[in-house]
């Protein structure tokens, strides 16, 4: 009992751990982005700030795995999985978030929700843009968000799904991505 119970608090201490972490990654990405102009490349201030402040996540969490990953023996999941799995996967997910998209901007569109764009769609804006957004926003945060808490969450405790194929320490680590994202 005792046992169990000294699981659970480290467990706990663990989760409250990696909020604190998350947080002051961003924090910091957001300090050293302020430290910089970025009126030159970026006058409508649409991607500049939030690269570098995506960059210095993506440090912070590469540093995090460097020395967890002897520390824990954790692998943080960087092994080549089932390639036709996975292409099945991103195919799935490729088809839902497009209709999610279409519908959106349709009913957006039909009552009067989408706003009109205030930048210039010039190619420094739309380049600077989706290279973040494709290059940059999902590996810093797939790795601060959901590598790192599933895999030191792991740790702790044997991977118990729960439904549907899912793990608490998924859940969890979806719940601290969405803590994270609340303006």
């Amino acid at each position: 009992m005792f046992k169990k119970n000294y699981r659970c608090l480290y467990y706990t201490g663990t989760v409250l751990a990696l909020f604190i972490i998350q947080q002051l990654a961003s924090k910091i990405g957001g300090l050293v982005a302020k430290l910089f102009s970025y009126q030159r490349i970026d006058p409508h201030n649409l991607f500049a700030f939030i690269f570098i402040h995506h960059i210095v996540i993506l440090i912070i969490a590469l540093l995090i795995i460097y020395f967890t990953k002897e520390l824990f023996d954790i692998s943080y999941g960087f092994k080549l999985g089932n390639i036709e799995v996975g292409i099945k996967h991103v195919r799935i997910f490729s088809i839902i978030i497009l209709t999610y998209v279409v519908i959106n901007h349709l009913i957006g569109y039909h009552f009067g929700f989408i706003k009109p764009i205030s930048f210039s769609l010039n190619m420094k804006n739309i380049l600077g843009t989706l290279s973040f957004q494709l290059f940059l926003s999902g590996p810093a945060e797939e790795l601060l968000f959901r590598a790192i808490p599933i895999s030191l969450l792991l740790v702790f405790k044997k991977n118990e799904i729960i439904k549907w194929g899912i793990s608490i320490e998924t859940v969890i680590a979806a719940l601290l991505f969405s803590v994270a994202h609340i303006q």
